[in-house]
Formats: structure tokens, sequence, C-alpha cells
């Protein structure tokens, strides 16, 4: 399942996007042709477009100040801390699928794993295992076949009192039924389900 971490704090807002590439281009195999490869860059350009796939309100003022995405091949989902030797190995994977509107100097790295880091298990196996390493980035090792779409924006709002959010992404990307969502704001911690007949996250 995708999911939706979101972060509000002051005048910031961050949101973090996790799917399986299933979701977004069909297919969570490495890609091996070019029409694979090309789906793979148009998703990553059309994820950049933060500004297109979420509505936030327009009394909120808020700017899209980093928009950062990457591809990558994983078992897990839902982890979270980051590895940089991973990170690297995702900009390998995802065919230097890995691109940001621009660089950040507020932590995005290390906050940023990608959804990578969450492969420690598989990469390890690709890269140093003999136990399955033959199988690897084969469709019998379900583990090891799995990738997903890591995507993460900052922006700045004048007003933080925000109390929905809508989710464009079921627009397009329709394979997407639903999206966990969880979220950490000044009024406390919650989680939820958004699902396409249903866009909207509500924080209020």
């Amino acid at each position: 399942m995708a999911t939706l971490n979101l972060a509000m704090e002051g005048d910031k807002l961050e949101i973090e996007f996790v799917s399986p590439a299933g979701n977004i281009v069909g297919f969570e195999h490495e890609a091996v042709t070019e029409a694979e490869r090309r789906a793979i860059r148009d998703a990553i350009e059309q994820l950049r477009k933060g500004h297109e796939l979420f509505d936030l309100p327009p009394a909120a003022s808020c700017s899209l100040r980093v928009a950062e995405v990457a591809h990558g091949h994983e078992e897990e989902h839902d982890a979270g801390q980051d590895d940089h030797d991973e990170h690297g190995h995702a900009e390998e994977e995802g065919d230097g699928t890995h691109s940001g509107t621009e660089a950040t100097g507020d932590g995005g790295d290390d906050e940023h794993g990608h959804g990578v880091e969450e492969g420690d298990g598989p990469h390890s196996g690709h890269e140093a295992r003999d136990d399955g390493g033959e199988e690897d980035g084969h469709a019998g090792e379900e583990g090891d076949t799995h990738s997903e779409f890591h995507a993460r924006y900052h922006y700045e709002c004048n007003d933080s009192a925000i109390e929905t959010i809508g989710v464009r992404l079921f627009e397009y990307w329709p394979r997407i039924e639903e999206i966990r969502v969880q979220a950490l704001t000044p009024d406390g911690q919650f989680g939820g389900v958004a699902k396409a007949d249903d866009p909207v996250i509500r924080l209020r």
C-alpha cells in the first residue's frame, strides 16, 4: 500500500509519499527496456510537481521549496532510517532516477533515504551475500524484485492552520486504490486512509 506521512510545525509542512512502483509505472522489476526506463523518468518528473499533486488551502499561502524523488528496489515500504550506501544504490538501480527541485541544506539527505534505506536486507543480498544471490533481480525472488518510489516535499506556509489537504495522486496514477496516512500536527498525531472516492486528508 502507498503511504503518506505529514508533519506540520510552525510555518513548515513536510509531506513524504512512498508507493510500490507497480502503482506508478505498472511494474516493480528493474527497468530493462527503453519504454520502462522512460516510464520511470516520466513518473519521477510528475512526482516532482508537488504543487499539482496536493491541494493546499489558498489561505495558507503554501510555497513548495523542495521536492525530492527517488526510485529504488525495496522489500519493505515503511521503515525509515537513512543509509548513504543504500541511497547511492537507489540511484544506480533507478537508472539515475533520483532528482530534486533544488539542493537541500536542511538535513533533507538524512531524512530522505528515498525509501531505499528499508532495503538493507535485499541490497546486501545483491552485493555481498551468496545465499540466493543468483536469484537477485529475478521474479522468483519476491523480496528482491519489489521497487518503490519515494518522494519528499517541503512547503513553507504563511498560515500553519491547515485543516484539509486534497490528494490528487489518484488522478495521475489510477492504480493507487488507497493511501495510508500518518500525520503529526500541532494538534497531535493521527492516522487514516485516503481513497480515490474520498481524496481528502482532514487534519481537524
